[in-house]
């Protein structure tokens, strides 16, 4: 088996980004995906099941490219047929949320392993507690799990807060400092609270200790994506009969790169530029 149902799922979502400029609705067949798969992994130098005379994957590696068009289906990205005098399953369309998907203009959370790997690659030292439960927060998404999915997402998030706010208590030099910052911000506590009191000590040294770049719009890059992760992770984990939006999920995994990125540049500024 060449194609793992993992590459299956990047290399479908890769080819659904391709037909952006296509007239609406956009449709495609099966054969076609299959054909571009093959393609997309023999670019790659990956052998293939390949039948010649029929043209289209076999084995294994048709299975997997199926179910990986049979998830987007499952999460509302593709649905079947061109209109209700056709609803073939060989013929598929791409819904209005997801053209959303594909026109976002970056790696998308309904191909897991790329938005993974995009954040590891934004955030290499990303804490292993932080990645579990971004992995496990995927996989929820992937299975229409919303709650489940916003409940790990808020989790990844705030691993990621205490790594930065444990930074910057490391960073600091003066004893009684770093003493208070350790009594407000470090002992348990709700998060809330640990974090607002972070953000007083970090503004009052951010101008002389914090480089421009890091600064620049850390209100909006940190302080709130951190409460809107959060907000959602609460209101998903709370006894609420309200709905979870697979819209408002996926939006914010489309926020959390970035803010991871913002998190861990400044955990690396602060590991090797101490506060006096």
């Amino acid at each position: 088996m060449a194609i793992s149902l993992p590459l299956a799922r990047a290399l479908v979502f890769q080819h659904l980004q391709t037909l952006r400029q296509h007239p609406r609705p956009v449709g495609l067949g099966i054969i076609a995906v299959d054909r571009a798969v093959r393609a997309r992994a023999e670019a790659q130098h990956i052998d293939v099941s390949w039948n010649a005379a029929g043209e289209h994957l076999e084995g294994y590696d048709s299975v997997n490219v199926r179910a990986a068009v049979e998830e987007l289906v499952a999460a509302g990205v593709l649905v079947y047929g061109v209109n209700a005098l056709g609803p073939s399953l060989a013929l598929l369309q791409i819904t209005e949320f997801g053209l959303a998907c594909v026109e976002a203009g970056q790696v998308d959370p309904h191909d897991a392993d790329a938005y993974l790997a995009s954040v590891l690659g934004q955030a290499p030292n990303l804490d292993a507690v932080a990645r579990q439960y971004l992995e496990e927060g995927l996989e929820c998404l992937r299975r229409r799990c919303y709650r489940a999915s916003a409940v790990m997402l808020g989790a990844a998030s705030e691993t990621v807060m205490l790594a930065l706010i444990s930074a910057f208590h490391h960073a600091l030099q003066d004893p009684q400092r770093k003493q208070q910052f350790e009594d407000n911000a470090m002992k348990p506590a709700p998060i809330r609270r640990r974090f607002d009191y972070f953000r007083q000590r970090l503004a009052a040294v951010q101008a002389q200790h914090v480089p421009a770049a890091l600064r620049e719009d850390l209100d909006l890059k940190l302080d709130g994506v951190f409460a809107l992760l959060r907000a959602a992770r609460n209101d998903a984990g709370h006894p609420n009969i309200g709905p979870v939006s697979r819209e408002t999920i996926h939006g914010n995994y489309l926020l959390f790169p970035s803010y991871c990125a913002r998190a861990y540049a400044l955990i690396e500024h602060f590991a090797q530029n101490p506060i006096p």
